[in-house]
């Protein structure tokens, strides 16, 4: 009778264990919208020599977190290089799913690409689309503050100096600050 007992004790701690974890997973609270901006830096895949070449630029996103894993993110980001004497300025607008997890995130967002070159007067553009898979970490700094940081694989593609568009591999990383609207 003791052997039955203390397995009984066994699986009555078990389940009181996994009803204590599902209540803390639903009565977790978090944000409605997130709106970040920040600091990014490009590395172009440019098809030319050199082949690859950073670009300073800045980025923004608006998220709807629809549960506590799962959000709808918006971004937009631009990039200015001079290059071979042409000044370049590349814009990206994306929005895609977004999966949470606690400090951690990772997204795929897809849109266009906007790039635009200048050279003595003469410009030229081009129009692609965006591909962005990648992540990054959120840490809460204060109550409706945070800061992340992100890297991202962008693919995209085109040729800004004439002939077939090509396929630029392009890695992103960026920083900044989140303000976090509401909870649920």
């Amino acid at each position: 009778m003791c052997g039955t007992s203390s397995r009984g004790i066994r699986l009555s701690g078990l389940f009181v264990l996994i009803a204590f974890c599902a209540t803390l997973s639903f009565a977790q609270e978090f944000p409605r919208m997130e709106v970040y901006g920040g600091y990014s830096l490009l590395n172009l895949d440019t098809n030319i020599k050199p082949a690859r070449q950073y670009a300073n630029g800045w980025e923004g996103g608006l998220s709807v977190n629809l549960t506590n894993r799962f959000a709808v993110e918006y971004d937009i980001s631009n990039y200015h290089k001079t290059l071979l004497g042409t000044r370049l300025s590349d814009w990206y607008v994306t929005g895609g799913p977004r999966l949470n997890f606690h400090q951690a995130f990772i997204h795929v967002l897809a849109g266009a690409e906007h790039l635009t070159g200048s050279l003595d007067g003469q410009s030229a553009s081009k129009n692609s689309l965006a591909v962005a898979l990648g992540g990054g970490l959120q840490f809460k700094i204060r109550p409706n503050w945070a800061v992340r940081t992100s890297l991202d694989y962008v693919a995209t593609h085109h040729n800004l100096y004439g002939g077939s568009g090509m396929l630029q591999n392009d890695i992103r990383i960026g920083g900044g600050i989140v303000y976090l609207f509401g909870s649920r």
